[in-house]
C-alpha cells in the first residue's frame, strides 16, 4: 500500500490557507492544534570536458539536470477537548524513502496510520501479531471491541528444517541477516524454544544458550524475513471484534484475515553466490555462473565483487545497474539466458597480481530438470559429426535452459557423468531437435559413439513466466474464524473455535531423507583427487523403487549425516566437508568425509541425506482454489487440590491458518491433535502434573506424477513433579517418553533452583535415549546433559553469573568411546561509582568428537566507561571470536578500541584512540591493522581573538596495515598512512565567517597498486559565510589536493588513480519570505592524473538549485 494514503486523508482535514507563511495554528472551538512543515526540492545540472566517464563516477553525478533531490515533512499535534486528539508526522525524501506516523485518539474509536502493531489476538487459527505499515482502526465500547487494519507486506515467511551439529552453534540461517526481530518461532524435536533463555540469533546465526544438539536432534525455525529485492509481496487485512454476554460469562470473538502474495515471491527464485578463487578467474573476466537463468532488472542487480588485501570487504564493486543517485552507469553485462557475466572495461591490470578471489552475485529463475533415456543408439540419434556429436532429443520442451544439459553414458561397462555448460556446444546448439555438443567437451571422460552402451540427457527447464494480468498468479488466502468461551462456574470454563479457509494452493512442501547403507558404488566416484570424492544423486535407485533421488534440490535445505563403523555421527558442514550443485544434485566431498568414504568398506555405516526438493508440478498447481476447515473444543477445570484441562482439533487437509506452524518436521503435516492433562497440587508445596498428546499427521510424498499423504500416529507423555518448600532448593523431576513410527525418544531430567542470600542457583542433569530404524536395521543415540547455573548480586553495583554446560554422546559399541562437549559462559556488569561501569562476558565450546579432532568456538568480550571528572572520560573495549567453522580453514578475530577525551579548561581540549585489529585464518592467511589518532582543540583567550571567534583544531593519526593471502601472495603486504591536519576558523568581519586547513599525509605500501605513486599529499582547504543582510547570503569554499585518490581513472583509462584535483564552489542563500527561500550553488571540479595520462583528465560543473518551503 502507497503511505501516502495516508497523507491524502491527512490534508482532506486541512483548510487550504494551511500552507501560508510559517507554522499554522487552527481552533476548533477550544482546540488547539498546530501543523508545520518544510518541502524541499532540488535541481541539478552537470556538464563536463575531458573523460565524463571518471568526473561521474569519482564525484556520484550524473550528467545533464535532473530533479536529485525532493523530501517533504510535516508534523501536526494538538486536540480539540472532548472530541479528539491528533499528532503524527508524515516525511517522504528521495533517498530516505516514505513514512508516515499519525495517530487520531476520540473516546471510543482510534485511528493508526504508518508504522502500526497489528495485534489481533483471537484463538489458535486467527491469531496475528505483526510490525506492519498501514491503518488500523481500534473500536472499544466496554463489552464489545474491535480492531481492523489493512497494510502492505514487507516480509517474507520462511521455514528451515536442519540437524544439529554437536555444537551449540553457531547454524547459518539462509536469510539470517534478514530476519524481523522477534518473528522467529524456534523449535528443537517438537519443542518450542524460549528467546534469550534457550537460544539467541546473532549476525544471521543462531545460537543455543543451554544445550549442545547431536544429528538426531531436528532443529525447525520459522521467522519472517525483509526482501532485498523488490517481488511485491502483497498485502494484509484484517478484522478481530469480540463482545460479552451474560455478565461476561460469556465471550464472543470473530476474526477475518485475507492475504495476498507474489505467487513467485518465493519457490521459484533464489539468490546465487559463485565465488572464483584467483586460479579460477578467467583472463577476459567473462564468468560463467552455476545457475541460470539470471534474473537481471532494477530490482534483483548482478554484482560483482573484486577481493585484494582485505578478504572481508570487497576492493571493487560493480553493478549490471545504472545507478539513478550517482549516475554511475553500468560496470557489468550479463547475457541472462546462458548465465554468462562479464566486466565492461575492468581495467584489472595494475592489481592483478594482488586479486585473492572474485564473487559474483545475482538472482536466478530455479530449473528442473528432465531425464530421456536415447533409444535405440545408432547413428539416427547419435552421431559424430567431426567437431561435435549430435545427439538426437526425444522432445523440445518450452521453457528450455539454453546452453545446459547433464549426460550420463555407459562405455565398456564403465559409467560417465559429464555436466555440459554453453560453452561445451555450438552456437546454436539445439538444430532440428538435434543436441550438439563439441567433442573437446569430453575431455578424458570420451564419448565413442561405436562402443556406446547406454546415454540418457539431461535437460532442464524453468517455470512459465508469470502474468501480471492473471488473477491466478496472484496467491490469496482467506481465513474466517468464531470462538466461543463460557464461565459456566468460577472454576469450569468451555472454549472452542472454528475455522475456515479459502485461497490458493501452496506448494506442498516435499522433503526426502534417505539412509544409504552400504551406499551403491554406482553413485560414487573417487576420482583421481585423493582428497575428494564425488557422489551423484541421480544414479542412485532409491531402494530399489525405480524412483531416483528427486530434483532440484532447494538451496541451503540439505542435512548430510555420516555414521562411522564405530557407531559415531557427524553432522557435516557445507563448505567446510562439501559442496553441492543443486540442480544436478552432485555432492564432491573433501576433507576428513572424503577420506571416510574412500575406506568406506571399513570405516563407514552409513550416509544419511535429507533435504527439501523442489517440484515443478506442484508448484505450477499453486494457483488452485482450496478450501479447509478446522474445529477446536476444549475445557478447563481448576479446584484447589486440581487442575484439569481437555483439548482437541482437527485440521482439515487443506486448512490454511494463519498465525499457526502446521508443519511438524521433514515434510510432516499435522491432522489432529488430543491433549489431555491433569495437576495436583496435595499440598502448598507439592505439585504433580501429567500431560498426554496424541497426534494425527502425514507425510507428504509424490511418488511418479500423484501426490500422496501417507498417515502415521505419534504419541507424547511428559510428568513432572515440582518440590517447593519454603527455604528450601526447589525441587523438579520430569520425564517424557515420544513414540513415533520406527522412533522412539525417552527424556528424563531433575533439576533444582534455590535463592540463597545474594545468590540465585540452579542446576540441572538429563538423559535422552533416541532409538529409531532405518531400514530394518536398529540404531541408538544416547545422550547425557548436564547444565549449572549461579547468578550473584551483591549489590546494586554489581552483578555476574557463570554457567556451565555439558553434553555427553554415549558410545553404542565396545569399540566406541564416549564424546563429550563442555560450554562455560561467564558475564558481569559493575558499577563501583556512577562515573565508572565495566562489564563483560566470554562463552567458550570444548568438542570433543571422538570422529574428529578437538576444537573450541569462543566468544567474548569485555567493555569499560570511566567519567574520571567531569574533564575526563575514558572508554576501551576488546572482542574476541574464534570460529573453526568458518571460511579458510577457520578464523580468530581481535578488535581493541580505546579513546579517551580531556577537556582542560573551557578553552582547551584533548582526546585520543587507539584501535587493534587482527584476523587470522587457518589457510595461514592473515589481516591486521591498527589506528593512532589524537586531536588538539583550542579557543585562544585574547580579547581580541577570542572577538574575532578563533579555533584551532590540530589533528593526527597513524594507520599501520599488514594483509596475506597464501591463495595469490608470497610475501605480506604492508601499508603505512599518517595524516596530520590543522584547522583555524574566526570572523574577521560582522558577518564573514572563515575556516581554513592544511593536511598532510604520507602513505607508504608494498602494493603493486600504488607502485609510481608519491607518497606524499598535501591539502588545502578555505570555506567562507557572509551575512550580506538576513535575506541574503553568500557561501564559497576551495580544496586542493596534488595526490587526490581516484578510484576511476584506473578502471577506466588505465590511469593512476592518483592525481591533482581542484574543487572550487560559490553559493548564494535567499530568503524570500519567512516560509521561503532558495539556495543556488556553482562547483568547479578539475582534475589531472598523476600519470599525465590526458585521457583521464577532465574538468567539471556542477549547479545546484533548491528551493525550500516551510509552513
Amino acid at each position: 500500500m502507497n503511505r501516502w494514503i495516508s497523507l491524502v486523508l491527512f490534508l482532506f482535514l486541512l483548510p487550504a490557507h494551511v500552507f501560508s507563511a510559517g507554522g499554522y495554528s487552527t481552533s476548533i472551538g477550544d482546540s488547539d492544534i498546530l501543523i508545520s512543515g518544510q518541502k524541499t526540492i532540488s535541481y541539478r545540472y552537470a556538464f563536463a570536458f575531458g573523460n565524463k566517464d571518471i568526473f561521474r563516477s569519482d564525484n556520484m553525478v550524473s550528467l545533464g539536470g535532473t530533479i536529485n533531490e525532493q523530501s517533504t515533512f510535516l508534523t501536526i499535534n494538538g486536540n480539540v477537548p472532548d472530541k479528539f486528539s491528533i499528532i503524527g508526522t508524515l516525511s517522504d525524501g528521495t533517498y530516505m524513502g516514505s513514512q508516515a506516523s499519525i495517530e487520531i485518539k476520540a473516546k471510543n474509536l482510534s485511528l493508526y496510520l504508518g508504522d502500526i502493531a497489528a495485534n489481533l489476538s483471537g484463538g489458535e487459527f486467527g491469531s496475528f501479531n505483526k510490525n506492519l505499515n498501514g491503518i488500523k482502526v481500534e473500536g472499544n465500547w466496554d463489552k464489545s471491541k474491535f480492531t481492523l487494519i489493512t497494510s502492505q507486506l514487507e516480509s517474507q515467511s520462511k521455514t528451515e528444517t536442519f540437524q544439529g551439529n554437536g555444537t551449540m552453534g553457531p547454524y547459518r540461517l539462509e536469510y539470517g541477516w534478514q530476519i524481523i526481530e522477534g518473528s522467529e518461532t524456534v523449535k528443537v524435536d517438537g519443542k518450542t524454544q524460549l528467546r534469550n533463555q534457550d537460544y539467541r540469533i546473532d549476525n544471521g546465526a543462531l545460537y543455543f544458550t543451554n544445550k549442545f544438539l547431536y544429528s538426531h536432534n531436528t532443529i525447525q525455525v520459522s521467522y519472517e524475513y525483509s526482501l532485498d529485492f523488490n517481488l511485491n509481496p502483497g498485502t494484509l487485512s484484517g478484522f478481530r471484534g469480540t463482545t460479552q454476554l451474560w455478565n461476561n460469562k460469556i465471550s464472543l470473538g470473530t476474526t477475518v484475515f485475507r492475504q495476498t502474495t507474489n505467487k513467485y515471491a518465493t519457490g521459484a527464485i533464489f539468490r546465487g553466490i559463485d565465488t572464483f578463487e584467483k586460479n579460477e578467474i578467467p583472463g577476459d573476466y567473462t564468468f560463467q555462473v552455476k545457475y541460470w537463468p539470471i534474473i537481471d532488472n532494477s530490482d534483483s542487480e548482478v554484482l560483482v565483487l573484486v577481493y585484494t588485501k582485505d578478504p572481508t570487504y570487497p576492493e571493487k564493486t560493480w553493478s549490471s545497474q545504472y545507478n539513478k543517485y550517482t549516475g554511475e552507469g553500468r560496470n557489468v553485462d550479463v547475457d541472462p539466458k546462458l548465465g554468462k557475466v562479464w566486466i565492461i572495461n575492468p581495467q584489472l591490470d595494475e592489481i592483478k597480481d594482488e586479486i585473492s578471489r572474485i564473487e559474483v552475485e545475482y538472482y536466478y529463475q530455479i530449473s528442473f530438470g528432465e531425464t530421456k533415456p536415447i533409444e535405440p543408439i545408432d547413428k539416427n540419434n547419435v552421431n559424430d559429426k567431426g567437431g561435435y556429436i549430435s545427439i538426437k532429443l526425444p522432445e523440445v520442451p518450452g521453457q528450455l535452459v539454453q546452453g545446459k544439459a547433464h549426460l550420463h553414458y555407459k562405455i565398456g561397462g564403465q559409467s560417465y557423468d559429464l555436466t555440459l555448460y554453453p560453452k561445451d556446444f555450438l552456437e546454436d546448439w539445439i538444430v532440428d531437435g538435434e543436441l550438439r555438443v563439441k567433442r573437446t567437451a569430453f575431455g578424458d571422460k570420451p564419448l565413442s559413439v561405436d562402443n556406446l552402451e547406454e546415454l540418457d540427457v539431461t535437460y532442464f527447464t524453468t517455470l512459465p513466466p508469470a502474468q501480471d494480468t492473471d488473477d491466478s498468479y496472484r496467491a490469496h488466502t482467506t481465513v474466517v474464524t468464531l470462538d466461543a468461551r463460557a464461565q459456566l462456574t468460577p472454576r469450569i470454563s468451555l472454549q472452542g473455535e472454528i475455522g475456515f479457509s479459502s485461497g490458493n494452493r501452496s506448494a506442498d512442501e516435499l522433503y526426502i531423507s534417505e539412509t544409504l547403507s552400504p551406499i551403491p558404488e554406482v553413485g560414487l566416484d573417487d576420482g583421481t583427487d585423493e582428497n575428494s570424492v564425488t557422489l551423484y544423486l541421480n544414479r542412485f535407485d532409491v531402494q530399489g523403487t525405480g524412483v531416483y533421488f528427486p530434483l532440484p534440490i532447494e538451496p541451503m535445505s540439505e542435512t548430510i549425516t555420516i555414521r562411522r563403523a564405530t557407531g559415531t555421527t557427524t553432522t557435516l558442514m557445507r563448505g567446510d566437508s562439501y559442496e553441492i550443485d543443486f540442480d544436478t544434485g552432485v555432492i564432491r566431498f573433501f576433507g576428513a568425509a572424503a577420506e571416510i568414504l574412500k575406506n568406506r568398506v571399513t570405516e563407514l555405516e552409513s550416509l544419511t541425506i535429507r533435504y527439501k526438493y523442489l517440484d515443478k508440478d506442484t508448484l505450477e498447481s499453486e494457483g488452485e482454489e482450496v478450501t479447509g476447515l478446522g474445529i477446536k473444543i476444549g475445557g478447563t477445570a481448576n479446584f484447589d487440590k486440581a487442575s484439569i484441562n481437555l483439548n482437541w482439533r482437527s485440521l482439515g487437509r487443506e486448512f490454511n491458518p494463519l498465525g499457526m506452524t502446521r508443519t511438524t518436521g521433514y515434510g510432516s503435516r499435522e491432522l489432529s491433535r488430543l491433549t489431555a492433562g491433569v495437576t495436583l497440587r496435595p499440598t502448598s508445596f507439592l505439585q504433580i502434573g501429567t500431560n498426554v498428546n496424541s497426534y494425527e499427521n502425514v507425510n507428504v510424498i509424490k511418488e511418479g506424477s500423484v501426490i500422496k499423504d501417507i498417515p502415521y500416529h505419534s504419541n507424547q507423555i511428559s510428568n513432572e513433579v515440582r518440590l517447593s518448600v519454603p527455604g528450601w532448593p526447589t525441587l523438579s523431576l520430569t520425564n517424557s517418553r515420544s513414540l513415533a513410527p520406527n522412533s522412539e525418544r525417552i527424556e528424563n531430567a531433575i533439576s533444582t533452583n534455590y535463592n540463597w542470600k545474594i545468590f540465585n542457583i540452579s542446576a540441572s542433569m538429563g538423559t535422552s535415549d533416541y532409538d529409531y530404524t532405518v531400514s530394518g536395521k536398529p540404531y541408538s543415540q544416547n545422550t547425557l546433559r548436564r547444565n549449572f547455573n549461579v547468578t550473584a548480586r551483591p549489590s546494586s553495583k554489581f552483578n555476574t553469573s557463570y554457567s556451565f554446560t555439558n553434553s555427553v554422546q554415549l558410545g553404542t559399541q565396545q569399540t566406541t568411546g564416549n564424546s563429550s562437549s563442555n560450554a562455560h559462559n561467564l558475564s558481569m556488569e559493575y558499577r563501583p561509582s556512577s562515573k565508572l561501569t565495566v562489564g563483560g562476558s566470554y562463552n567458550i565450546q570444548l568438542l570433543d568428537p571422538t570422529s574428529g579432532e578437538k576444537r573450541n568456538i569462543q566468544r567474548g568480550s569485555l567493555n569499560f566507561t570511566n567519567n574520571l571528572s567531569q574533564k575526563v572520560t575514558l572508554r576501551g573495549s576488546l572482542t574476541r571470536t574464534m570460529d573453526p567453522g568458518s571460511y579458510y580453514g577457520g578464523s580468530t578475530m581481535d578488535y581493541c578500541n580505546f579513546s579517551w577525551n580531556y577537556n582542560y579548561s573551557s578553552n582547551l581540549g584533548f582526546s585520543s584512540s587507539v584501535v587493534l585489529s587482527n584476523s587470522s585464518y587457518g589457510n595461514g592467511s592473515y589481516s591486521r591493522y591498527g589506528t593512532i589518532q589524537g586531536d588538539v582543540r583550542y579557543t585562544p583567550q585574547h580579547p581580541l581573538l577570542r572577538q574575532k571567534g578563533v579555533q584551532l583544531t590540530w589533528s593526527n593519526s597513524y594507520r599501520p596495515s599488514a594483509f596475506y593471502w597464501t591463495t595469490n601472495s608470497t610475501q605480506p603486504t604492508e601499508s603505512q598512512t599518517a595524516t596530520s591536519s590543522l584547522n583555524v576558523s574566526f570572523r574577521p568581519l560582522p558577518g564573514l565567517s572563515l575556516r581554513t586547513g592544511y593536511e598532510f599525509q604520507f602513505n607508504k605500501s608494498t602494493s603493486t597498486t600504488t607502485a609510481g605513486t608519491k607518497p606524499f599529499t598535501n591539502t588545502v582547504t578555505a570555506n567562507a559565510t557572509y551575512n550580506f543582510s538576513y535575506k541574503i547570503q553568500a557561501t564559497g569554499n576551495i580544496r586542493l589536493s596534488d595526490n587526490a585518490r581516484s578510484w576511476s581513472s584506473s578502471n577506466y583509462v588505465g590511469g593512476s588513480g592518483y592525481g591533482r584535483k581542484l574543487e572550487g564552489t560559490i553559493g548564494i542563500n535567499y530568503t524570500i519570505s519567512p516560509s521561503a527561500r532558495v539556495n543556488v550553488d556553482w562547483k568547479l571540479i578539475g582534475y589531472q592524473d598523476g600519470k599525465k595520462i590526458s585521457s583521464a583528465n577532465y574538468f567539471g560543473n556542477v549547479i545546484t538549485t533548491k528551493l525550500i518551503g516551510t509552513f
